[in-house]
């Protein structure tokens, strides 16, 4: 039997394999982790929140860790939210949740300082149309991953993972993991900008502001 850690993409995933199965994972070009075990169950993915997928889908996981003779009791790694599925198959999850403002916006900053900067050549386009591409696609980024209450799912809420909270460690020393330093420690180097003390005023959280306004009063955003 595998363990499973849910997860929409730029929240954790990679470094709480890491933790979990106590294990040490290089860093690829768009800032995650790869470990086999982080990889092994992306069966697809969405900006928003991955949903498209069946009970097969979902059962493959398994089967593919199996055939890659991944050792019982493993943490694995998923980007489906198991709102729709049985989870019965997994003594333990973990599900990591996007339900509060901090989580969606930290969220949102991962996924644009380590993912659409680097590949949507913006430096290409003028100042507004910079502003209108990174505005609509932050709207993907107000979807929650939200919690579900089975007995086998832990919810840990994306911020408090980001903020090393104690209730994140407590959570992990009670699933089995080792907690070090260290993990975050490597974590945080990469992802320095989200400890920046101009964060909340960056370029990718203002374009955030925008997108919730637009999308809460249904108008468009207008340039002062």
């Amino acid at each position: 039997m595998y363990n499973l850690i849910c997860f929409p993409h730029y929240t954790c995933g990679g470094l709480l394999t890491d933790i979990l199965n106590d294990s040490w994972s290089g860093i690829n070009q768009f800032g995650g982790l790869s470990s086999f075990e982080h990889n092994i169950g992306k069966i697809g993915d969405s900006d928003s929140i991955f949903t498209d997928f069946t009970q097969e889908d979902f059962d493959s996981i398994i089967i593919k860790a199996k055939s890659h003779q991944i050792p019982a009791g493993k943490w694995l790694s998923t980007h489906c939210h198991p709102k729709n599925v049985s989870v019965k198959k997994f003594p333990k999850i973990l599900l990591v949740t996007t339900t509060t403002y901090k989580s969606k916006i930290y969220r949102w900053g991962r996924a644009y300082y380590h993912y659409y900067k680097k590949s949507d050549q913006s430096e290409q386009l003028n100042q507004l149309q910079s502003i209108d591409k990174h505005r609509e696609t932050a709207k993907n980024y107000l979807t929650e991953f939200n919690i579900l209450t089975k007995k086998n799912i832990n919810c840990i809420e994306f911020s408090e993972i980001v903020e090393e909270k104690q209730c994140f460690i407590n959570l992990v020393n009670s699933l089995g993991g080792k907690y070090n330093k260290k993990h975050l420690k490597k974590w945080k180097s990469e992802n320095r900008f989200l400890y920046a003390k101009d964060f909340w005023s960056s370029f990718p959280v203002l374009r955030y502001y925008e997108a919730e306004y637009e999308v809460r009063m249904n108008k468009s955003y207008v340039y002062k």
